[in-house]
This record gives C-alpha cells, structure tokens and sequence, in this order.
C-alpha cells in the first residue's frame, strides 16, 4: 500500500543501490505503475523515471498534474 512512497522516496533520495532494491522487491511493472501515479516529481526525477523505464511523460500524473496547474505573472 505504501509502495508510491516508497517509489517517490527512492527515486528523490535515494541511490543507485536502493534503486536496484526497489527493483527487486518489487519488480519492473510494479515500479513503472508506481511512478505513473506519484503526485509530484521535479523534473530531473521525471526525466530519468521516463528514460530508465521507457514512459512518455504524458502518462505520468505529476506531468499531467502539472500542466494543469495555472501560471501566475512574476511581475
């Protein structure tokens, strides 16, 4: 149940030691299904999630999520 958490703490925080952890408890599908529900991503971790599993980012919910979010004027 806390597998998204997980997934986002991993791939914000963690190494490459945890990564290749996460991919053995859990396996490549659960992983690639975890990422496309996180809530929020900043972009490098979005970058790399869509690059080591193949995903587009259009699929991803925080990318979706994050267009949908208007853009206030910094003036």
């Amino acid at each position: 149940q806390m597998r998204n958490v997980v997934v986002q703490r991993v791939l914000e925080r963690g190494r490459m030691n945890d990564f290749y952890a996460i991919l053995n408890l859990y396996g490549e599908d659960s992983v690639k299904d975890a990422l496309r529900n996180i809530p929020y991503m900043n972009d490098k971790d979005m970058n790399f999630a869509c690059i080591t599993f193949n995903l587009k980012k259009e699929e991803l919910k925080c990318f979706t999520r994050k267009q949908s979010i208007t853009q206030h004027w910094n003036s």
